[in-house]
């Protein structure tokens, strides 16, 4: 909990935090408690507020945060807070160009569309979900994914039910469907 707090909107702190090569730490015990919702949504917290930074993204992808951060989607399908802080954390992940594809292959839209499905009440999860997916539309190879996938109707559905939320990042997906 304190590394994520202590990520949050300071530069200084992120690289700090990085450059004592805290990253790898927190995908190992991502790997090493995989039965621990608890672990998994301060590790993605973490992870969300440290991939704010551009500088440290590209750290967060070396240390393997993709996969840990989809496997932790997929270990706790039915824990709200593990999908909205991981999903987070693929949002901010996704702000880099070079990790769109990555985050993608990595199984991250079939687990956000998941997510989606599962917590279709809990505007954090769908907030972060079309940002998500508003993110790794800027990559025009995963629509189709996206399409298959059935990504239309869930952010139709986040938008009605959501907008102050969902309405804009929603809508420029729906643009690219």
């Amino acid at each position: 909990a304190a590394l994520g707090s202590l990520a949050v909107n300071n530069d200084d702190n992120t690289a700090t935090i990085a450059a004592k090569g805290v990253i790898p730490i927190i995908v190992s015990a991502m790997e090493r408690h995989k039965e621990s919702a608890a672990v998994q949504v301060q590790a993605c917290r973490a992870i969300a507020n440290l991939a704010v930074n551009d500088d440290i993204r590209a750290t967060i992808a070396a240390a393997g945060a993709f996969p840990a951060v989809v496997a932790a989607m997929e270990r706790h399908g039915e824990s709200a807070a593990v999908q909205e802080k991981a999903i987070a954390a693929l949002r901010n992940l996704a702000l880099d160009d070079g990790n769109r594809a990555k985050i993608v292959t990595a199984g991250a839209i079939p687990a956000i569309v998941a997510a989606m499905k599962q917590h279709a009440e809990v505007a954090a999860v769908q907030e972060n979900a079309c940002k998500a997916l508003y993110n790794l539309s800027k990559l025009s190879s995963n629509m189709p994914l996206m399409r298959s996938e059935g990504v239309q109707q869930l952010l139709e559905y986040a938008k009605r039910r959501f907008p102050s939320q969902c309405d804009r990042p929603a809508s420029h997906v729906l643009q690219k469907l």
